[in-house]
């Protein structure tokens, strides 16, 4: 998949048609109220005392840009979860099977006040909240800031309080907080009844495809269980004729089929690559059935005539859409139902492993405080002359980044800004330097959003009408190396052809306000000239 910078995309998008399959009961329950000295919420009239249940909802897909000890589907389990201890900006990325209304939520830090107040994002970057706390346990009556909306080219919504919004994603930026647990995410209907979320089971297999293309970290097989669209996976310049072989430990039955076809980082990807057509499945006991998989963003369920039970099940791409620019075949994410839960291939072995060998490498080179962390700066030209220019770089441990900037570089008379988002590739590594390949997704605006870009306008359950074309996929090659005024000196090997900079001069902008959570004191209880970017 041969990259193609300064395309920007004005053409049709892979044919859409996100409206969700599954069959979802309504019923309702009892629950008792639950009540902690820290609750984070954005209240719309908010109580937790008693009351009743809305309809479960599957949640297929949570991913954390700051992987600790467990999976963020745990949240929703009724157990602790905390992020990577040394990380700052923690997102949690939650996609639902189908689009929700959403008309409160409380966010439960487990006693716990932080530092800074959160900031939650629905369907990315169309609804944004920043949220206060509240200590006593008692919601007062709150209501957003309007005002505060950021829309990406979707028709703006009635800006009353009686419009609650269908959330498709949901996100939490945790800002400048570190080192904090989770101890549920509670989310409410227009009619104060809380949902019943429903995360799929984590099962035991090995999993192996004929044809992967490099760097693994970015599309191996098992991005189809990591629930993220940056990393999905593609085969090395195949768009049918491949496979994917599981091994489960332990006998499964497979009834349906949820797939989120094409490479899903955004409707560019998607259509400039190859997707699934005809997907053949073959399994123990001379298993085969045919299923035709649709052109489409967003998940699909796909029932299976006759459900498969066993340990060994091969997924062959029978037939596929070709792209437009590629031929590698991508998938984004993968899960498979059983009658009674949906499950998927646990990821967190694999996972846990690439952000180990990352940091390894990041350690050996003397950049074992990058990772994880956030950094400003500013722009000089290979002159070293100042230029008005204003950066932020965050290099994650899970391989993927986050940058922004500001330029007058762009024309004489408009400012512009800029987000870029995606994965890196540690090209060469040494004491005091390293080479990393940035590649991903670039969006460009004149309007500065003084916010940490959460989608950079990208949603891929966009309708057509909805698309925002000032966006490119991207490839850059950068050096870095200490400076010496205690921070990082980033050159960008291509001097601004890509991403608009010459040499970038980075700090910690955290380095002043490095705060840790407090306990309440209340008594209430994110060059291969062959890879898919």
């Amino acid at each position: 998949m041969q990259d193609n910078p300064g395309d920007f995309w004005h053409t049709q998008i892979c044919r859409h048609n996100w409206h969700n399959q599954v069959d979802l009961q309504e019923k309702t329950m009892n629950k008792k109220s639950r009540s902690r000295n820290m609750l984070i919420a954005l209240g719309l009239l908010l109580f937790l005392s008693s009351g009743v249940m809305a309809r479960d909802v599957n949640l297929s897909m949570v991913y954390t840009n700051a992987l600790g000890e467990k999976l963020p589907f745990e949240i929703f389990e009724k157990k602790t979860w905390k992020p990577a201890a040394d990380a700052r900006f923690v997102k949690v990325h939650m996609y639902f099977d189908e689009p929700i209304t959403v008309k409160k939520y409380t966010i439960d830090t487990c006693g716990l006040e932080l530092a800074q107040s959160p900031t939650v994002f629905f369907n990315f970057d169309e609804w944004i909240f920043n949220l206060a706390a509240n200590k006593s346990g008692n919601q007062d009556e709150r209501y957003p800031d309007f005002d505060n909306k950021i829309y990406s080219g979707s028709e703006e919504m009635d800006n009353t309080y009686h419009s609650f919004p269908k959330v498709r994603s949901f996100t939490i930026n945790f800002n400048n907080n570190m080192n904090f647990s989770v101890c549920g995410i509670h989310i409410f209907n227009e009619n104060d009844e809380e949902y019943t979320i429903k995360t799929p089971a984590r099962i035991q297999a090995d999993v192996k495809a004929s044809s992967t293309l490099g760097p693994d970290s970015a599309y191996g097989v098992v991005n189809l269980f990591d629930s993220r669209f940056e990393f999905g996976w593609a085969s090395d310049a195949k768009s049918k004729d491949v496979q994917i072989d599981l091994n489960f430990k332990d006998r499964q039955n497979v009834q349906k089929i949820l797939i989120w076809n094409g490479y899903q980082r955004s409707d560019k990807h998607c259509f400039e690559n190859s997707r699934v057509k005809t997907l053949v499945l073959k399994g123990d006991g001379n298993y085969s059935e045919e299923i035709q998989i649709a052109d489409q963003l967003g998940s699909q369920i796909i029932p299976l005539l006759k459900p498969f039970s066993g340990k060994k099940l091969t997924l062959y791409v029978k037939d596929a859409y070709n792209g437009k620019t590629y031929k590698d075949l991508v998938i984004s994410e993968i899960r498979f139902f059983n009658g009674k839960e949906w499950f998927l291939v646990d990821p967190f072995e694999k996972m846990t492993r690439q952000i180990k060998d990352t940091r390894n490498i990041f350690s050996n080179a003397g950049f074992d405080k990058v990772l994880n962390q956030s950094f400003a700066g500013t722009d000089v030209d290979k002159d070293n002359n100042f230029s008005a220019s204003n950066y932020t770089l965050r290099l994650r441990a899970d391989g993927s980044f986050y940058l922004d900037g500001g330029s007058d570089n762009y024309t004489k008379a408009i400012q512009k800004y800029y987000f870029a988002l995606g994965n890196f590739d540690i090209v060469e590594s040494k004491k005091g330097q390293l080479r990393l390949r940035l590649f991903g997704l670039f969006y460009l605006t004149e309007k500065e959003l003084n916010m940490d870009c959460n989608g950079c306008g990208r949603d891929c359950n966009r309708t057509p009408k909805d698309t925002d074309p000032k966006y490119m996929i991207f490839q850059e090659f950068v050096t870095m190396t200490p400076n010496d005024k205690g921070g990082y000196t980033v050159k960008n090997e291509s001097n601004g052809k890509n991403l608009p900079f010459s040499i970038m001069q980075l700090k910690d902008e955290t380095e002043d306000t490095d705060e840790e959570p407090v306990e309440s004191t209340d008594e209430s209880d994110e060059s291969s000239s062959g890879d898919n970017i």
